[in-house]
């Protein structure tokens, strides 16, 4: 196939698949951003105090006190005096006794109100709390609901583009130029950058695209997968800004391999959260003052270049089929 078809097809797969990781990646974040409905917060009932009851002295005999009859039966042995003295002295006791008594039966009713008075403040309390906690989930779940509404709704253009984008991607992989297995981000990046470089000219055979590529994934000299990728940008934490300048100081001798890959997974990782949070305030500012739904200028802006990219491809596929078709070998 002639070189600059071949370039000019794998540079349109290739941005058209960055396009639908950059959407997908975009989604992904709109979905983490969905929230959960709130649940009640346990609030515990109020305690009633228990009030000890005290213990009354000579409590049996129904807790009348005796101290007059034991002291008049003391002082019987000394005669009536002493039996008049032993009873005043008993009295005396039975008095006290007495006085303490009421004192105590006194403070144990006192107490009594007191716990009831503040367990009837407490309950109040706590039925204030629980009508206030139904008040705060009903509210907050109704606007939750809003706003994931809304979410859903921006998610909804997202998936729209990305079915879009999709087909035109299928579109182009369907003249048959690139064998399925390679029908990704990572090799087709990849064979772009053996074109680029002069490494390989064509797909197939000893000296293609196809042998080099499985020779590097087996020798560990690139990586086949995008989680890795994007965890190895994790671990770098580079500022979005800097990357231009930075990310290739801080790419491993194997990361170098895929240089542009890296550039162009953290650029897209860079739109997809612009996009997001974008999406993510406009959903919110719906929730609350909104009745109708704005565009998001980001995805406005986005969905035109893929659009743009798309027409192109479909007004090239006349000619990569040719170009295909020329190149296989005849009967």
């Amino acid at each position: 196939m002639d070189k600059d078809i071949l370039r000019r097809y794998l540079e349109e797969v290739r941005l058209l698949e960055l396009d639908l990781y950059m959407l997908n990646r975009t989604l992904s974040v709109l979905q983490s951003e969905e929230k959960s409905i709130p649940t009640k917060r346990v609030i515990n009932p109020p305690v009633r105090a228990v009030v000890q009851q005290p213990q009354l002295a000579d409590d049996d005999n129904g807790g009348k006190p005796k101290g007059a009859l034991i002291g008049a039966g003391v002082g019987l042995f000394f005669g009536p005096v002493g039996l008049a003295a032993g009873y005043a002295a008993g009295k005396i006791r039975d008095n006290k006794i007495k006085r303490e008594a009421q004192e105590a039966q006194a403070e144990y009713e006192r107490q009594v109100r007191e716990a009831e008075r503040k367990y009837a403040d407490d309950l109040a309390q706590y039925e204030k709390a629980l009508r206030l906690e139904d008040m705060r989930v009903a509210r907050e779940s109704e606007e939750i609901m809003r706003f994931n509404s809304s979410l859903r709704y921006q998610m909804s253009s997202v998936n729209a583009i990305i079915s879009q984008t999709r087909a035109a991607l299928d579109n182009l992989y369907a003249v048959n130029i690139i064998y399925i297995k390679y029908r990704s981000l990572i090799p087709i990046s990849r064979f772009c950058e053996y074109l680029d470089s002069g490494r390989r000219t064509e797909l197939e055979g000893t000296n293609g695209m196809y042998d080099l590529y499985e020779a590097e994934l087996m020798g560990n000299q690139i990586v086949g997968g995008l989680h890795i990728v994007n965890e190895n940008l994790d671990k770098m934490n580079l500022q979005i800004g800097a990357l231009s300048n930075q990310l290739a100081y801080h790419l491993s001798s194997i990361q170098q391999n895929q240089v542009l890959l890296y550039e162009e997974v953290a650029k897209s990782n860079s739109v997809a959260r612009d996009i997001a949070s974008e999406l993510k305030t406009m959903a919110g500012q719906q929730d609350r003052y909104m009745s109708s739904i704005q565009e998001s200028a980001k995805l406005t802006a986005a969905n035109a270049a893929i659009t743009a990219r798309a027409n192109q491809s479909m007004a090239n596929w006349a000619e990569y089929d040719r170009a295909r078709r020329d190149n296989m070998p005849t009967a």
